[in-house]
């Protein structure tokens, strides 16, 4: 039976955990003897080198490659990524969308996705379990940030792939924490986890109802907040003071922000700290920086953090006095005004901090970990995970359709139908969707399912049904079915190069809200322009059945569908305005009136047959399909 390993798959450290002797999980220690690692890899011409000694290697800067977990999965021109780029010693070009690193290895340029980047740190991991256990590692739970996205979730689990891993679950940060508290705690807590890493802020509401039942109820974060982030405000409040430093030289500058790394941490037991940089040419630049300095620097983004958490309470209906316990996960916790502020807001005898910070999410993945391995009723545990944002697929008009619920807890299915939009429909393609938003256009696209169709039919002559079932690792499947047949295509997900720039969830959330009205407005004038669609196809059919009774003439026939065309062809420019809509279709009434005409004199042999006449009239203007 494998050994139950969890892996906390960090930006700036990572951490691998397994289940002692007695039970309780243990963070393992790596080869320098510390029980985190860094993020880092270095490509040299020898070899690859992981963690410390990546760090502590003379590579060139630019093939020292970290925070690959701040740009896995998403696209080059999300602006998160822009931004970091700017900051990064290494390259970063686009292939298709997609960033990858570029660097010269061997004498040869390598251009490597983050999923690659991020393989060489699992595989660190997968090393260091593997020396300590002395046993192969081939399948671990992995845990990613509450608010990663489908395309996020996806691009770890092929990174595990690379590094020969098996994902056994996926699980959320805070959730891993949440365990880690759980299964030492009876009675039902309500419990806050408060998870501030090196890249990533999550914060996450979880019912623990005895030692082995967990439920997430509300989920919120930030996907690009940090203890890098409050380094470099360290860095460039010290640049601001070392005179003639050499900004252009890319090593100079990585010492400078090793310094400050250090300097943060050293003020989390010390009131303050020394960066002194020597750069072995007679020039020295010494600084002292005192917590309260670094309180005054970082102070804003720190309060801020407290807006998160009070984005969580509103989720989950709770009010601070509903918390039991605030649990602290993420090196970063460890600075004191983190912890002064949420002793402010709690209550400082509600601070749980029974687990080092570094390890408290690989812990909790170890436990998940062993409770999937050993497959014993005492060791089972019982948890789910939400959906941060709702799930869905495209509509006729641009009309967004969710599927999944944002706070839909997973795994899950739903299921919907639909049928085929427009006459001869050959195929039907449906973008997937992440959002909160009425216009398809202002969500993330992460992928596409596409069903070819066997014969021609009218509108709505297929029925198809959708699928959408998210697994126990938050990976996202698609199948869409042609009843009739049960023909189906179906994807685990996709993903096109597409997708929308980032936006932060929560306040994606907040614009959803905040733009209710233009979503219903737009709402509107999709379902009014697919009205006056459905009503002009169902007149199409109504002269064609006409002309193949012999009751209309080809070339009269021909001309009415014509003109019936040039009214689809007006509306596939979807104009803005509801009222028009209205308009174009009293017009063409009134177009249609002289072929309605010439039906009723070739069915009634009599235009003066009045009641034959209406009830024509009445057919042909009521033959449509919504």
């Amino acid at each position: 039976m494998p050994t139950p390993i969890g892996i906390d798959l960090g930006t700036t450290f990572s951490c691998v955990a397994t289940i002692g002797p007695n039970g309780e999980p243990e963070a393992i220690a790596n080869f320098e003897g510390a029980n985190t690692t860094p993020s880092v890899v270095a490509y040299s011409d020898d070899e690859i080198y992981v963690g410390e000694t990546a760090v502590q290697s003379a590579t060139p800067t630019t093939n020292i490659v970290h925070d690959s977990k701040r740009f896995i999965g998403r696209q080059f021109d999300d602006v998160s990524v822009q931004a970091d780029i700017k900051l990064w010693p290494f390259v970063v070009v686009s292939n298709e969308g997609k960033p990858l690193v570029k660097l010269t290895q061997y004498g040869k340029e390598k251009k490597l996705a983050a999923e690659e980047i991020s393989s060489e740190v699992l595989k660190m991991m997968k090393k260091i379990a593997v020396n300590y256990l002395k046993e192969e590692v081939t399948k671990a739970v992995i845990t990613v940030p509450a608010n990663f996205d489908q395309r996020q979730r996806h691009a770890t689990v092929e990174a595990a792939k690379l590094a020969g891993i098996e994902v056994i679950r996926l699980i959320n940060e805070p959730t891993a924490a949440a365990i880690a508290y759980g299964v030492h705690n009876e009675g039902t807590n309500n419990v806050l986890v408060y998870d501030l890493g090196g890249g990533t802020f999550d914060v996450s509401i979880v019912k623990c109802e005895g030692d082995k039942k967990l439920h997430t109820i509300a989920t919120s974060g930030h996907k690009h907040l940090g203890g890098q982030d409050f380094d470099i405000i360290i860095r460039d409040h010290v640049l601001t003071n070392f005179h003639d430093f050499p900004e252009d030289k890319p090593r100079m500058m990585k010492r400078l922000l090793g310094m400050c790394t250090k300097a943060k941490i050293g003020l989390s037991s010390h009131e303050t700290a020394t960066i002194s940089i020597d750069s072995g040419d007679d020039d020295v630049w010494n600084m002292k920086l005192t917590r309260n300095k670094f309180e005054e620097l970082c102070g804003a983004i720190l309060r801020g953090t407290l807006d998160i958490v009070d984005e969580a309470l509103h989720q989950a209906k709770m009010k601070e006095s509903d918390i039991d316990i605030v649990i602290l996960a993420g090196g970063s916790t460890r600075i004191p005004m983190v912890q002064d502020l949420l002793k402010e807001k709690f209550g400082p005898e509600k601070l749980w901090n029974r687990h080092n910070p570094d390890e408290v999410v690989a812990k909790g993945a170890a436990l998940v970990a062993k409770s999937l391995l050993r497959n014993e009723p005492s060791l089972q545990l019982s948890f789910n995970d939400i959906v941060p944002l709702s799930i869905g697929f495209e509509c006729r008009g641009g009309l967004f359709q969710s599927v999944i619920e944002k706070g839909t807890k997973f795994p899950c299915e739903k299921e919907t139908t639909s049928c085929t939009a427009y006459d001869n429909q050959e195929s039907v393609f449906s973008g997937i969707y992440e959002g909160e938003r009425a216009d398809v256009k202002n969500n993330f696209k992460i992928g596409e399912v596409g069903l070819r169709l066997e014969k021609k039919k009218e509108k709505q002559g297929y029925k198809l049904k959708e699928t959408f079932e998210i697994d126990v690792n938050g990976i996202l499947h698609v199948t869409t079915t042609e009843i009739a047949t049960g023909n189906k295509a179906e994807i685990e997900i996709c993903y096109d190069g597409c997708a929308h720039k980032e936006m932060n969830i929560e306040k994606y959330v907040e614009e959803s809200l905040r733009c209710a009205e233009e979503d219903q407005a737009f709402k509107d004038l999709a379902q009014t322009r697919n009205s006056f669609e459905s009503t002009i196809y169902g007149k199409k059919r109504a002269l064609e059945k006409k002309m193949n009774d012999n009751k209309l003439s080809k070339p009269d026939g021909e001309k009415g569908l014509e003109l019936l065309d040039s009214y689809l062809e007006w509306s596939d420019d979807f104009p803005q305005d509801k009222n028009v809509y209205a308009e174009k279709l009293k017009e063409l009434e009134s177009k249609m009136d002289p072929y309605l005409d010439k039906i009723l004199v070739a069915w009634c042999g009599n235009v003066n047959d009045g009641a034959k006449q209406q009830s024509d009239k009445q057919f042909v203007n009521d033959e449509t399909y919504s």
